[in-house]
């Protein structure tokens, strides 16, 4: 690309070929009033005519952004690498406006905290709205629903696992964005006082915080819509799930595609979701043995954990021993067809005619894109198309780590377990887990003398993820040598 010193340099020469008793060099009079101001104006419109170029192909647009002579070029005119970056920013909005598309906000991430008290408190705990809590490491998230403990009804707040009275409440970020995404067990400060509480902890990770969108991302998913404007087709389906707000990635699954199991053969579509925004669900039924067994299938799904089943007459059942959660794995699982199900395990069985509350969390994401699919006019005719969520694989981690003299060894082993939860947790489907990439994150951290023998999943050497899986953290052993 042109410089502006070749255009400076044209600019002179042409003056001196029609004046020669003008002087031109640098500093003169008329290379300050007329040559450098001349230069600098015929290159930024050639910036411009680059920009415009670019904006016929959206490939071109993202490519300004590490084209070196471009960005020598911009440098020349003082714009900075970030004043380009915004102008492509907003080029892309524009463009995308033109097929009703919108870039991808930061997404708050959401989840439920246990507030807890190991003693029975002498009036109702209440926990409102607007309760602050936080990590340790500053990830500040805050209450988004009321929940009570009921004094007169205690028992049905035990948790075993916590060896207190819990009830768990709907919380989310402060701030949109992947970093407030966090591991389970890692938001365990009260910020606000409430009455009789002794202490909070999360359960489960918080994983559906995501970052806006993209320049490339955007990118991509504007030659998706431009590829199937109308959502009744396979990449329509997939431009329009990916619009909906939680929904971090997406695949569509075709009859003739490898991983289609459902039905290969006929007119069967899978759209295979990243994503999750929970609630909480309740369901009273009488019992009778006849009728449930030892199986109670949850009515509104996917179901993804139970949180508690108390009966009208035995009281507060306990979890992994009187019954447990059974996912649907099957061909079905994951979806509003799955058959997740209360399983009794035979300790201590209902009451025949007793009333049942099972409060359980579903992925009310899927539900929520279900229903927009099933609309009549989304539908391809005689497909059948049911919103699925993918298949999460787990990430166990083993390796050595050497650390340098004067570092503390459990601190590192912390940082890097929170490090790589965030890290593994920001994947998409079909995105691969390699040893490369976690020891780089790895020696993010300071302290790092040495990282070996690492292991994923108790195999040495990357883990392969499909397009139908993605990736999530399970657990890490570090091993000090």
């Amino acid at each position: 690309m042109i410089s502006l010193a070749d255009i400076y340099s044209d600019v002179q020469t042409l003056i001196k070929n029609n004046n020669l008793d003008l002087t031109t060099q640098i500093g003169s009079v008329v290379s300050d009033v007329f040559i450098v101001p001349l230069a600098q104006k015929v290159l930024e419109e050639l910036i411009q005519e680059e920009y415009t170029k670019a904006g016929s192909s959206l490939d071109r647009l993202i490519a300004l952004k590490t084209d070196p002579d471009f960005l020598a070029q911009i440098e020349e005119i003082n714009l900075t690498s970030e004043q380009l970056y915004d102008q492509i920013y907003l080029i892309l909005n524009k463009i995308a406006s033109n097929y009703q598309l919108t870039r991808i906000a930061a997404v708050k991430a959401t989840g439920l905290v246990s507030f807890a008290t190991t003693s029975i408190p002498a009036l109702n705990v209440v926990i409102p709205v607007g309760i602050r809590v936080s990590t340790v490491l500053g990830k500040d998230f805050i209450t988004t629903e009321s929940k009570t403990i009921i004094v007169a009804s205690i028992n049905n707040y035990y948790d075993p696992d916590l060896n207190a009275y819990s009830i768990e409440v709907l919380i989310e970020a402060q701030t949109a964005g992947s970093d407030a995404n966090t591991g389970e067990e890692t938001i365990t400060v009260l910020d606000d006082v409430v009455a009789n509480v002794e202490f909070i902890i999360n359960k489960a990770s918080l994983v559906n915080g995501d970052d806006e969108e993209t320049d490339e991302e955007f990118v991509a998913r504007i030659k998706t819509k431009l590829a199937g404007n109308n959502i009744g087709t396979p990449s329509g389906y997939q431009s329009t799930i990916l619009n909906e707000d939680y929904v971090q990635d997406a695949v569509v699954v075709k009859p003739n595609d490898i991983e289609m199991k459902r039905n290969s053969y006929g007119g069967s579509i899978d759209i295979m979701i990243v994503g999750e925004n929970l609630d909480t669900q309740t369901y009273s039924l009488t019992y009778q043995a006849s009728l449930h067994g030892v199986k109670i299938t949850l009515p509104n799904r996917p179901a993804t954990d139970i949180i508690s089943v108390t009966g009208s007459v035995t009281g507060l059942f306990t979890k992994d021993t009187d019954y447990n959660f059974t996912e649907d794995t099957g061909l079905f699982g994951s979806s509003v067809d799955s058959t997740d199900c209360l399983t009794w395990l035979g300790m201590t069985m209902p009451t025949e005619g007793e009333t049942l509350t099972i409060i359980y969390k579903r992925n009310k994401l899927i539900y929520d894109l279900q229903t927009l699919i099933d609309l009549d006019e989304n539908k391809i005719i005689a497909a059948d198309v049911l919103v699925r969520e993918a298949t999460k694989v787990l990430i166990d981690l083993e390796f050595d780590l050497h650390i340098y003299s004067g570092y503390d060894f459990t601190t590192i082993s912390n940082t890097i377990t929170t490090n790589l939860t965030a890290y593994i947790n920001a994947f998409k489907l079909d995105e691969d887990v390699q040893v490369s990439d976690l020891i780089n994150e790895i020696y993010n951290v300071a302290g790092i003398d040495n990282v070996t023998s690492m292991s994923i999943n108790s195999v040495f050497g990357d883990l392969n993820i499909d397009r139908t899986q993605y990736a999530r953290f399970g657990s890490i052993i570090i091993n000090s040598i």
